[in-house]
């Protein structure tokens, strides 16, 4: 018999999430308590729900579904895994009913998913398909095997930027004392940010700044693995910050966020930030980097210049109801 179960937020919920999407990824680990406070740090503004699919009373499938905020408070952003044995068509339109029913709560007039296009989601990707959603956009997903990568030809880069008055620091490390740190690097990666292409219909928007640094403080406590910073007269210029997930996947870093200002880009900065994390994570015995952009950014040049290898595409579907 199968049953939908709207979660309990207890830490077996987040076991069992891990769990079930951990049957479902490629080439990541979720652990239970990365999940946990991903879910303390989410917009408690706006509607935030899960669902499982259980079957005979063993949960086997999860529906997240997240409303959007401000200017998107009518879009919905979700993401539905199921155990591998049991993906079928009707069994996804289960949590898919079940997602529509809440989303009417706020007018939902936009449901936008995502996806690796690998095999593991091969099912889901054919389910989204045959429900009318659409493929809007679409991401390079690079990898680098770091003890492999030879930087030797960026050598005289920083040196170059420094006799341009550019110098590079690690945020956590180096840059603690500098006047209003935090404030910089969140009005940095706001304005960089906005130039990077989003999906149709949807929209960036800028976190109130308390819940940003409550986010920034976990990064720095539990997921930092590094962050390099361009400085020029006290400007903040551009940055890469680099996670990892300590718990599952200790000798793995994430991209998270790279970019630089429009007025100081095709300068190689973008570049030395990438070359001088790269060392970093090196000396602290990461062994891979994963990172991404959209199809058209043309970051993904730097990437490849750098050694990123690339693995495949992640697609973001878009349906209007």
């Amino acid at each position: 018999m199968l049953e939908i179960k709207k979660w309990t937020e207890s830490d077996k919920d987040f076991q069992e999430i891990a769990q079930i999407q951990n049957l479902v990824n490629h080439d990541s680990i979720d652990h239970p308590d990365d999940l946990k406070q991903k879910w303390l740090n989410r917009d408690k503004t706006v509607l935030t729900e899960k669902y499982f699919l259980c079957k005979n009373g063993e949960r086997k499938g999860i529906l997240h579904f997240s409303q959007g905020s401000k200017v998107n408070k009518r879009n919905c952003y979700f993401n539905i895994y199921l155990d591998p044995d049991i993906q079928t068509h009707s069994n996804y339109n289960l949590l898919y009913e079940q997602l529509l029913k809440r989303v009417s709560e706020f007018n939902c007039n936009r449901l936008f998913p995502w996806t690796f296009l690998h095999d593991n989601y091969r099912n889901y990707i054919d389910f989204l398909k045959q429900e009318g959603f659409k493929i809007i956009q679409r991401h390079r997903e690079y990898k680098l095997d770091v003890d492999q990568c030879d930087l030797s030809p960026f050598e005289g880069l920083v040196s170059k930027l420094e006799r341009e008055g550019i110098h590079i620091y690690e945020s956590k490390i180096e840059m603690q004392e500098f006047p209003d740190h935090y404030k910089k690097l969140e009005e940095l990666v706001w304005n960089y940010i906005q130039d990077e292409p989003m999906m149709d219909g949807d929209s960036h928007v800028r976190k109130p700044y308390e819940r940003w640094l409550k986010k920034r403080k976990v990064f720095e406590k539990k997921k930092y693995g590094v962050e390099m910073v361009a400085v020029k007269n006290c400007e903040y210029l551009g940055l890469t910050r680099v996670i990892v997930k300590y718990k599952s996947e200790p000798e793995k870093g994430y991209t998270e966020s790279t970019g630089v200002l429009k007025k100081y880009r095709r300068q190689g900065i973008a570049t030395a930030l990438k070359v001088e994390s790269i060392k970093k994570l090196k000396g602290k015995g990461i062994k891979k980097v994963i990172t991404g952009n959209e199809i058209n950014n043309p970051m993904y040049k730097i990437n490849e210049s750098v050694g990123f290898e690339l693995k495949e595409q992640s697609l973001e579907f878009r349906k209007d109801i």
